[in-house]
Parts: structure tokens; C-alpha cells; sequence
């Protein structure tokens, strides 16, 4: 009769008895539950606000991530499609999906106004292949929230993705630049400041980014942020107009545009004289903003990204309208252990 929590909208009370109904139905092995529990924890955080991301016309939902050794006792997939069909690794998102709608009461249409919707929305849940990508922390270790040796999820609101890069010639520097520039459309081209991402990089490209001199995901993310901050410089004029015509509508749009094109033109100068001025409009809040995993099949050079729910700066009202949440796995019962 334990309660792990209130699920939106209906806050009824989460009991890991029903919890387990709905990892049933979702089809997870007993192996599994422990990392649904997990990840149902995260998910009904306050940080995480599910009924939001739930709520939202945008279509987030959540997608787990897995680290630890209970990844290989439940056979959480990291390599071949870990992002697609085929493997059961989706019971697990499927569970927290099924958890919101029979106990939490949601209902499409209702208090769930998705307008168009992802395969995501049906449940995403993959682990990280850590073993391949021994130069870098696993995910969970890079948050600070967990050891090398410990069990840990990590859920995401996801908005939109995977979107996938494809590449099959680029050199290391080329490629930090076709992963920039994918990355630099999320949400929209010309919006700055999205908070968090979620990148899913493969081995072959894992691979090329270690020759790039990318020895840690910080060294990759402080990279990605940087470049995607330049891509936003040509985005200037777009972004004085925008803000202006809905802070100020009666002003006549003639006015942006010119207030936009002086705008550019100054960036441009100063970004001549070497003045750092893409820090002062980065796609992404920060470095901490990319959330990186490497997992997918050893052969193929693909990676994809997934953006997360919430954008602007701090005190705006759509800044951090989910933030990542990592909780641990606790350890399987002795009926269950190895």
C-alpha cells in the first residue's frame, strides 16, 4: 500500500499496487518494475511537472533513460533502434503512459491538448550503453546523481524528436558542425534559450567526436552550445520582431522590421571586432542544457536529438516548465536477485 506519489490531473494517489497494474498491462517483466518505480518517481516530482508537460498543446511527454547494471538484468536496449520498435524497453515508457491515464484520469481532448503528437507519446524508454562509451560518464554520473556503480533513470519532457542526423563522410570538426546545425532548429530557428536537449549519440559517431578531441560529454556540450550560439547571429532581426510585435502590437510592423535589420547589422559589426556577443543569445540556456547518452547499433553514422519542454530565461513564464529529473533504482528484491 505504499504511496510513491499523486498523479495529475485527477492528484490521485499513486499506491505501487497500481503502479503494478499498469506495468502488467504494459507488458514489463518482473526485472523491470524496479526501474518503473523509479522512473514514475521522477516523473512525479514537482521540478518535472507532468501535469504540464502532459497539459500542453506542444505534445511533451516523458522518455526514460537507464543507467547501471539493472540496465542488462531487465534488457533495457541500447543498441539497435533504441529509440524505435522492436524491443521491450518500451514497456516501461508505455507503464508511466498507462499511470497517467487509469489513474491519473487523463483523457485526449480533455486535459490532455496535444495538437498533433509524436510515437513518443506512447511510451520511450532506452538505456545507455555505457561499456561503449568508456571515455565518457554515463548520464546519470554526469548529473552528479548517481555512481558509476549505481542504478539510476533519468526522465525527460521530450516536445518533438528524435530528430535524426545523417551523415557518412564527415570529418570531426564537420561533424560537430552538421550536429550544431540540426540541433540549431529546434523549436524554431530563431528562438534562443531552449533549456534542455536530449542528444542520443551513436558509436561510429562517438567515435569520430573522441578524435575531435571531445574526451567528455562537457567538452562536447560546452562545444555544441557555442557553435549552435553562433548559428543564432543570423536569427537576430527575426527575433527583434517577433518580440516586439507581441510585447507591443499596436506599434506598426514596419517599425520591427527596421528596429530588426539595425539590429542584425550592429551584431554583425561587433561580431567583426571580435565582441562575444552569440552569448548573448545562445539557442541553449547553457552548456548544461545537453543532456548527452550514447547508445543505437555499432554500425551506422546516425545521431539524434530530442528537445525538451521549456524555454527562456529565468523569471520568464515558459523557462524550465520541466526540468530532468534522475532518481535511483533501488536494488531487486532477494526473490529477484542475482
Amino acid at each position: 500500500d505504499e504511496v510513491i506519489g499523486r498523479c495529475p490531473p485527477s492528484y490521485a494517489d499513486v499506491a505501487v499496487e497500481k503502479l503494478a497494474i499498469a506495468a502488467v498491462m504494459a507488458g514489463c517483466t518482473p526485472e523491470m518494475f524496479r526501474i518503473v518505480v523509479a522512473a514514475a518517481r521522477a516523473m512525479l516530482s514537482p521540478e518535472f511537472n507532468i501535469h504540464g508537460v502532459h497539459a500542453t498543446t506542444m505534445g511533451a511527454t516523458p522518455v526514460v533513460v537507464v543507467n547501471g547494471e539493472c540496465r542488462h538484468a531487465a534488457k533495457v536496449n541500447f543498441k539497435h533502434a533504441p529509440c524505435g520498435s522492436g524491443s521491450r524497453s518500451t514497456s516501461i515508457g508505455r507503464a508511466l503512459k498507462l499511470l497517467i491515464q487509469n489513474v491519473g484520469r487523463a483523457r485526449l481532448a480533455g486535459t490532455e491538448s496535444t495538437t498533433i503528437g509524436t510515437p513518443t507519446k506512447f511510451g520511450m524508454c532506452f538505456a545507455e550503453w555505457e561499456e561503449r562509451a568508456s571515455m565518457w560518464e554515463p548520464l546519470a554520473v554526469a548529473s552528479g546523481a548517481a555512481r558509476r556503480d549505481e542504478d539510476a533513470v533519468t526522465v525527460f519532457a521530450v516536445t518533438s524528436g528524435p530528430v535524426q542526423l545523417w551523415d557518412h563522410d564527415a570529418t570531426p570538426s564537420e561533424l560537430l558542425d552538421r550536429l550544431a546545425r540540426i540541433m540549431a532548429v529546434a523549436y524554431a530557428a530563431h528562438i534562443p534559450f531552449v533549456n534542455h536537449a536530449l542528444l542520443v549519440v551513436s558509436p561510429e559517431h562517438y567515435d569520430t567526436l573522441i578524435k575531435a578531441g571531445m574526451h567528455s560529454k562537457a567538452d562536447l556540450a560546452r562545444e555544441l552550445w557555442l557553435r549552435t550560439a553562433r548559428l543564432m547571429l543570423p536569427q537576430c532581426s527575426t527575433v527583434v520582431q517577433v518580440l516586439g510585435r507581441s510585447k507591443f502590437p499596436s506599434v506598426p510592423g514596419l517599425v520591427w522590421r527596421v528596429a530588426g535589420a539595425v539590429a542584425s547589422l550592429a551584431v554583425r559589426i561587433a561580431a567583426s571586432l571580435g565582441a562575444p556577443v552569440a552569448a548573448a543569445l545562445p539557442k541553449f540556456s547553457s552548456p548544461d542544457s545537453f543532456k548527452i547518452v550514447v547508445a543505437g547499433g555499432d554500425g551506422g553514422k546516425f545521431s539524434s536529438f530530442l528537445p525538451s519542454f521549456g524555454v527562456g530565461k529565468p523569471g520568464m513564464p515558459t523557462h524550465a516548465l520541466s526540468t530532468p529529473v534522475t532518481r535511483p533504482v533501488e536494488p531487486p528484491p532477494p526473490a529477484l536477485a542475482v
